[in-house]
C-alpha cells in the first residue's frame, strides 16, 4: 500500500499520518523530515538543500526527485509508504509515477482532507502551546484544564499562529498549488475527497474506507 496524503495546515494530516503508520505499517516520506537529516548527515545534496532552504528558496524539483530515489532505494520494499509534502508538482507527480514503475511499486490512492477556510482558521488561531512543557492545546477542541506535570495553572499558554490574514494567504496559496495535483491525480482516478471538518474518528474511518476500496 502507497499513498499520498493531501491537506493544508489545520487539516489534520498529522494526526492522519500517525494513525496510518500506526495502524497499516507505513513508512513516512516528507521532504521536511528529508531535508534535515541530510543537512545534518552533511551530504552532497544537504549542502545543496541548504543553500535553497537558508535563502528561504524552495528546493527544485531535481534535488527533491534525487533524494526520494536514493531514499527509496533503501527503503524495504515490502514496506507501503505514506507521502506527505510530496508531490508537491505536477512534475514531481510524473517523476513518481516512472520511479514507482522502475521499482514495480504502485499508487494505491491519493487522499485530499478537505476543509473549508473558516474552519481552517478556527482551528490554526485556537492552537495554544505551553512555554514551560511544550504541551499543545487547542481552544476549541482540546482546550488547557488542568497541567499534566502539576508545573502550571496555564500561564505559560502562548498562541501559536492567530494571524489570520497570514493564514488566508497561506492557504491561498496552497489552493493555488494543489489544483494541477489534484487534476492530475483526479483523471488517474486515484484521487478520494475526505472531509476533513468531521471528528478525527470519523476521517481515520473515511481513509480507511477510502484504502479498503482501493485496488493495491
Amino acid at each position: 500500500m502507497n499513498l499520498i496524503l493531501i491537506g493544508s495546515s489545520g487539516a489534520g494530516k498529522g494526526t492522519q499520518i500517525d494513525h496510518l503508520i500506526t495502524s497499516f505499517g507505513l513508512v513516512h516520506f516528507s521532504p521536511g523530515n528529508l531535508f534535515r537529516q541530510q543537512i545534518k548527515k552533511r551530504t552532497a545534496l544537504g549542502f545543496i538543500a541548504q543553500k535553497y532552504i537558508g535563502r528561504g528558496d524552495l528546493v527544485p524539483d531535481e534535488v527533491v526527485d534525487a533524494m526520494l530515489e536514493e531514499w527509496l532505494g533503501l527503503t524495504d520494499p515490502g514496506l507501503g509508504i505514506v507521502f506527505d509534502g510530496f508531490p508537491r508538482t505536477t512534475e514531481q507527480a510524473e517523476f513518481l509515477d516512472k520511479l514507482f514503475k522502475e521499482v514495480s511499486r504502485s499508487l494505491t490512492t491519493v487522499i485530499y482532507l478537505k476543509a473549508s477556510e473558516a474552519v481552517i482558521l478556527k482551528r490554526l488561531t485556537g492552537q495554544r502551546a505551553c512555554s514551560l512543557c511544550n504541551d499543545h492545546f487547542n481552544e476549541e477542541s482540546d482546550p488547557f484544564t488542568t497541567c499534566l506535570y502539576n508545573k502550571c495553572l496555564g500561564e505559560h499558554l502562548h498562541a501559536l499562529d492567530d494571524k489570520s490574514d497570514i493564514i488566508r494567504t497561506r492557504l491561498q496559496v496552497f489552493q493555488g498549488e494543489i489544483k494541477p495535483l489534484l487534476s492530475y491525480y483526479g483523471a488517474q482516478g486515484k484521487l478520494v475527497t475526505v472531509d476533513a471538518e468531521c471528528s478525527v474518528e470519523e476521517v481515520q474511518k473515511a481513509i480507511t474506507n477510502a484504502l479498503k476500496a482501493s485496488k493495491p
